[in-house]
């Protein structure tokens, strides 16, 4: 066992994904023991991954990135841009509520912050926002993939546990929404110690956001369609996957 241990710990040093980190050294001890048949690795691996609601992972990361190949996001974050844009350190609560609201979409923190980030860095570096710590609260923002539906990790912990995976979704909505509003008052704060960041304010104009809500009730619908769905119980999560990748590249 010490030497599975140091075999894994070798391999995340070096890099190795931590798939063939953590399966490597376990299928090499299985087969130096001789004490389990080689066929029950094949056996194992086949039945973990012979579940049809699994299909719905790379369905919601697929949709994700059709999402952002579309200008999907970018949608989502002139909505979110005209509703809190206004604010002192406004550019900061517009990259956590456009997180939030691509997570209710994707599932995937890595798109959500990679589709944030990419819209949002011209604008935070010439209004000279603070970029590392911008980075951090995007990122920061990004792991509310992981709580709100349709997260890919409460899929999962669905999976694993025989959980109902509508009741998790509906479970995570109010903590995602909490952790939305804590990083916003955050991102205020920040803002509060960073005079210089008032003098960039935009002007509130119940006009652009009713302009802006328009443009992005398409990509809203998508979060809509999945949600409604599943916690409805009209479609299982894979289906609402594939319905989501199916509408990500009608309206993209």
């Amino acid at each position: 066992m010490i030497i599975v241990v140091l075999a894994f710990l070798v391999l995340m040093a070096l890099g190795v994904p931590i798939v063939l980190a953590l399966g490597s050294p376990v299928a090499l001890y299985i087969l130096i023991s001789g004490d389990v048949p080689i066929v029950v690795i094949a056996h194992r691996f086949y039945s973990g991954l012979n579940n049809f609601t699994l299909l719905a992972i790379p369905f919601f990361v697929l949709a994700g990135l059709l999402m952002e190949a579309g200008g999907l996001s970018r949608r989502i974050v002139d909505f979110a841009s005209s509703l809190v844009g206004w604010i002192q350190g406004g550019l900061l609560m517009v990259a956590v509520v456009a997180s939030t609201a691509l997570a209710a979409m994707s599932g995937s923190g890595s798109a959500d912050a990679a589709a944030v980030s990419a819209v949002l860095q011209p604008e935070l570096r010439r209004r000279h926002y603070e970029i590392d710590f911008a980075a951090a609260l995007i990122a920061a923002s990004a792991t509310l993939a992981q709580i709100i539906p349709p997260s890919l990790m409460l899929v999962i912990i669905a999976i694993q546990n025989n959980l109902s995976v509508g009741a998790l979704f509906l479970g995570g909505v109010l903590p995602g929404l909490i952790a939305c509003v804590l990083l916003m008052v955050v991102a205020f704060l920040h803002a509060r110690t960073r005079p210089e960041l008032a003098a960039s304010l935009e002007t509130f104009s119940l006009r652009r956001v009713a302009a802006s809500f328009v443009r992005a009730i398409p990509a809203m619908g998508l979060g809509v369609v999945i949600l409604g769905g599943i916690i409805g119980g009209f479609m299982t999560p894979t289906e609402a996957a594939g319905v989501a990748v199916v509408y990500a590249t009608a309206i993209g």
